[in-house]
């Protein structure tokens, strides 16, 4: 009897520490060392933390929210500052522009500044009408409402008004007489102040004076016929001239063999 009860205290001495070890992993974390409560964010008698930690699952699972929301934030930065970079620079364009007193310069810097700003070619005519000087505003009425709507046409509309504006200036100057002065000193004056007001000296260069001058010349050795043809065209150089001179040739040449046919 005392035998088998000296057995039974060997087997329970030899299975207690794997009890103990088996009561250890059922019965929680309490054995674990500090260290590893303390990397899972348990203390003496808290509870596991549910707040995300930095690299933890719950910031990964927050991580895209916030992207998304600075990824649009950044989108939204980047068009405004666009607009802004964009509405400055059209606003600097405009101001460079060549003031209405030579129409034709004003409408080729106002033609850089649309295809700059990527203008749809509709919308010219809208954003041209507010800078449109009197004399130009008189020849843009004068179109039909369909015409109106065509920059092009405007345009060659406003040219062509500028055309017969100039040839007045010139026709002024031309056909002055000495008895529409008192005196000499005020017949050169007022020669002064036409001839400057056909040839703009004030913002002309010594080339364009010339060119005006030598175009004046070559209108008027051509023939009648001819001439008005060509005038009817306002040329605005020497070039321009001889290829509408050269034009009116051709369709001359035309018409005669078409009658003789």
């Amino acid at each position: 009897m005392r035998k088998a009860k000296l057995r039974k205290e060997k087997r329970d001495l030899r299975q207690g520490p794997e009890i103990k070890m088996e009561v250890a992993k059922k019965g929680g974390l309490r054995d674990d060392p500090p260290s590893l409560q303390a990397e899972l964010g348990l203390g003496a008698g808290s509870q596991p933390s549910l707040a995300p930690q930095a690299g933890g699952i719950g910031g990964f699972l927050e991580m895209p929210h916030h992207q998304e929301d600075q990824s649009l934030h950044n989108l939204w930065e980047t068009q405004f500052q666009e607009f802004l970079k964009d509405t400055v620079f059209e606003k600097q364009l405009l101001d460079d522009l060549t003031p209405w007193e030579d129409p034709r310069a004003f409408l080729a810097s106002f033609e850089k500044v649309a295809v700059a700003c990527r203008w749809p070619r509709k919308e010219w005519v809208t954003r041209l009408l507010p800078a449109l000087s009197e004399e130009a505003e008189k020849a843009f009425v004068a179109l039909s409402a369909e015409d109106r709507e065509d920059y092009w046409k405007v345009k060659s509309a406003i040219l062509h008004r500028e055309a017969i504006f100039r040839e007045k200036q010139r026709q002024k100057f031309r056909r002055f007489c000495f008895q529409e002065a008192e005196g000499p000193q005020q017949v050169l004056a007022r020669l002064q102040e036409l001839f400057c007001q056909w040839l703009r000296v004030e913002r002309s260069s010594k080339e364009q004076i010339l060119e005006l001058l030598l175009l004046e010349q070559f209108l008027n050795i051509l023939p009648r016929e001819m001439q008005n043809w060509v005038k009817e065209r306002t040329p605005d150089t020497c070039l321009e001239a001889v290829g509408l001179a050269e034009e009116f040739l051709r369709r001359l040449q035309t018409a005669e063999r078409s009658g003789e046919q």
